[in-house]
């Protein structure tokens, strides 16, 4: 009897140096995975961190990793599946119900975008991420009125944040309400004096309220401040062409084209330029390049919306 209690004893000692042994193991692979990810070595932190699931399913910090390379890839299945798994551990991951959100938004199926953001904000009423992924979501349905709420609530909790009035901007410039774009777009670059789609929401609005002094002074800082911007050759053709200066404009569409050949927008305004300058051959093979890439892409215009301009920021923070 007493042999068999020394064995026990001696049996539990090396049960706790075999666990403490492989929980060293553990944490050694955790930082492995840690460091993979800080070097942006997506790929091998994915391989690490999956590894290390296999030995802790319902570890929310790997499942939070395998997330963000997920959003870092814009990899939208494996985005959902792993905030998915970590509502089944907790079903008041704040976070992961954000997420959620934005995903079923892109995705078009609106209803649950919304089911997941006001739990979200049930469970944390002053979230300005949620506030503002919710009001996201109403703009791109298409409910102005309850977007204004939401984005209004984010800023008020966040006033610092020019993304959320520069979204404000959007949907009412959308809904051509062009006082209340303009007073949001401004205020925007007040407190965010870098942003750029402020800027061009301000362009498409002085363009269309003909106000060429002002569209050319914005379309000016776009070329300071980031003069690699997609579209911009094709927002100065547009300035261009409502200035009277087609040559100048059908240059700059070209040069749009140049770097990016599938641009549908591009060879639209290029079909209007040479009807305009009676080269109805040219105009009708513009045109023609335009249907047949906007058929290939049925997507294409709604790629500019705020919500996936959204997204796309995000996945790239």
């Amino acid at each position: 009897m007493k042999n068999k209690y020394i064995f026990l004893v001696i049996l539990s000692f090396f049960s706790v140096g075999m666990y403490s042994q492989s929980d060293k193991k553990a944490e050694a692979l955790f930082k492995q995975g840690e460091a993979y990810f800080q070097e942006n070595n997506f790929n091998e932190a994915k391989k690490v961190f999956i590894d290390y699931l296999e030995r802790f399913p319902e570890d929310i910090k790997a499942l939070t990793y395998l997330s963000q390379i997920a959003m870092a890839q814009q990899n939208i299945p494996s985005i959902k599946f792993y905030n998915e798994r970590i509502l089944s551990i907790d079903k008041n991951n704040v976070d992961a119900l954000i997420i959620l959100g934005v995903i079923y938004s892109v995705q078009k199926d609106f209803d649950k975008a919304k089911d997941f953001l006001n739990k979200a904000i049930t469970i944390q009423p002053d979230n300005a991420s949620a506030l503002f992924s919710l009001g996201m979501v109403y703009g791109t349905a298409g409910e102005l009125y309850n977007a204004v709420i939401s984005l209004n609530k984010a800023s008020e909790i966040e006033p610092r944040n020019g993304k959320i009035l520069e979204a404000l901007g959007m949907f009412y410039l959308q809904n051509e309400l062009t006082d209340e774009a303009e007073i949001y777009f401004k205020k925007a670059l007040v407190v965010g004096p870098d942003l750029i789609e402020a800027r061009k929401g301000l362009v498409i609005l002085y363009q269309n309220q003909n106000k060429l002094t002002d569209s050319r002074r914005y379309i000016k800082q776009l070329e300071i401040l980031l003069p690699d911007l997609p579209q911009l050759n094709l927002i100065k053709a547009q300035q261009e062409y409502l200035e009277g200066k087609y040559k100048d404009a059908v240059k700059s569409v070209m040069t749009e084209i140049e770097k990016n050949p599938g641009d549908a927008d591009a060879y639209f305004l290029l079909g209007i330029l040479y009807k305009i300058m009676g080269e109805k051959s040219k105009s009708g093979e513009a045109f023609s390049i335009a249907e047949k890439l906007i058929n290939q892409n049925p997507g294409f215009f709604e790629s500019a919306s705020p919500l996936n301009m959204y997204l796309g920021s995000s996945l790239n923070k």
